[in-house]
């Protein structure tokens, strides 16, 4: 049966089912074949449009969930028997080096044979044999297989490697489209690492615009001198000296006017607590501007006055007394005489509001 000549390409559906199952169904229906075993529950079956559509049908009334494959023909079944002989007559003529490493078949589930034509047609098979996933799996798995890494987009083969075997095996994917496609590659390849294993880490930077640093000889790159470090307590240029006009660091810690320690006159016991925060907000501004004057002075070449700023205190209420107070003094007699001196009058010193 030769579906390019027909003009039918064939179709391919997937079928959640054992092969148990599905082979019975599959002899009663003619012009369809199991290609792929993808899984132990999972199966492939490909052929002619018309016979796929009366399987689905079928597959239906049994209750049996299969979906249809967007593929170009019904590949690895019997319909692409005319590619085979195309496909070996393209590979007649190219020349097979010797074999570096084991590769398995999907086609017998076993290392392909190191003569080359052998490996040619075992190719050419593989366009009309069945795909032994499962088997091939498990057989990769006996001969000492313990790491799988999927290579290209996706993660499908590795949730299927997973349900073939669901043993020790370590199970990677190269590329997740979900998410930052570098930052999962990176992560892979630290996972493969801390199996102890190792590889030419080298090989990640060919063809890019990279080279190694040595990070613990940071005097062998010139460091750019527009670049400073900032702390909460400083800033200084990574080269070069601070210039002279540049904040010098703070080394000791402000001596802030707080309640407990206050160089200054104390506020009366009456002062509201309201007030000695509003105390504590103006001198902090005071000693704001002030900073703020000296460096000025230094940038325009003066030298700032080093007198402190004048600090806001609760203005101490003097009592006012409107008795004058007496003086006795003696009389030249021996007698002592009352004088009076009138007081002055105080007004009341008033406190200072901000608008």
């Amino acid at each position: 049966m030769d579906s390019v000549e027909g003009g039918d390409p064939g179709s391919m559906i997937a079928v959640s089912a054992t092969k148990e199952i599905l082979k019975p169904i599959l002899d009663q229906t003619e012009g369809c074949y199991p290609v792929n075993y993808n899984a132990p529950t999972q199966c492939v079956v490909a052929g002619s449009t018309e016979a796929i559509n009366k399987l689905m049908e079928v597959l239906k009334q049994e209750r049996i969930s299969a979906k249809k494959l967007e593929v170009a023909c019904a590949f690895h079944s019997p319909l692409l028997a005319k590619s085979k002989d195309l496909y070996a007559d393209v590979l007649k003529d190219i020349a097979f080096k010797e074999m570096q490493i084991p590769v398995w078949s999907n086609t017998t589930a076993e290392i392909y044979p190191a003569n080359a034509s052998e490996i040619k047609e075992r190719l050419t098979d593989h366009l009309v044999q069945p795909v032994r996933f499962v088997e091939e799996l498990q057989a990769m798995y006996e001969d000492g297989a313990r790491i799988f890494i999927e290579v290209g987009p996706g993660k499908v083969l590795t949730g299927l490697t997973k349900s073939c075997l669901d043993k020790d095996q370590l199970t990677l994917f190269v590329e997740d489209s979900n998410g930052n496609k570098l930052t999962h590659l990176l992560s892979m390849l630290a996972q493969y690492l801390g199996t102890g294993r190792n590889f030419n880490i080298a090989n990640l930077f060919n063809g890019r615009n990279a080279r190694l640093i040595q990070i613990d000889q940071p005097e062998l790159y010139k460091k750019n001198p527009a670049i400073w470090r900032v702390n909460g307590q400083t800033a200084h240029p990574t080269t070069g000296a601070l210039p002279n006009n540049g904040a010098l660091p703070i080394i000791n810690p402000i001596q802030m006017n707080n309640f407990t320690n206050n160089t200054q006159a104390p506020a009366t016991e009456s002062s509201s607590t309201a007030e000695r925060m509003l105390q504590e907000y103006l001198n902090s501004m005071k000693m704001i501007i002030q900073a703020q004057r000296d460096v000025m002075l230094s940038f325009l070449g003066q030298n700032p006055q080093v007198n402190q700023a004048p600090v806001y205190t609760q203005p101490v209420q003097i009592p006012v007394n409107n008795q004058a107070p007496v003086i006795s003094s003696p009389i030249s007699d021996g007698a002592e005489k009352t004088v009076i001196i009138p007081a002055k009058t105080v007004a009341p010193v008033k406190d200072i509001k901000l608008y």
